[in-house]
């Protein structure tokens, strides 16, 4: 799971998560613009438990969460994660 800026015309930070600690993502969350930060969700499988449980988090962060803003990549078959960006219309890659 990444974030990054969603500005392409400013120097990108971007931050990996490999895991679902609760103080790592506190801290993350209340150092970024949520409103200008991109998400890019990552699971082959599509059902991987801690990408989905991050990708829930980051959309509890913010009040208003743009399509935009997120990008999926996982197989093009009928998975949890597949089927979320299809219905949230996510980029889906």
């Amino acid at each position: 799971f990444a974030l990054f800026r969603a500005n392409p015309f400013v120097a990108q930070n971007i931050y990996f998560i490999d895991n679902t600690d609760p103080h790592t993502f506190d801290l993350l969350a209340a150092s970024l613009d949520l409103s200008r930060t991109a998400f890019l969700a990552i699971s082959k499988s599509g059902g991987t438990v801690d990408t989905l449980a991050q990708l829930f988090t980051v959309r509890n962060w913010i009040k208003n969460p743009k399509p935009y803003q997120f990008t999926v990549i996982t197989m093009l078959d009928n998975n949890p994660l597949h089927r979320l960006a299809l219905e949230s219309e996510y980029h889906l890659i």
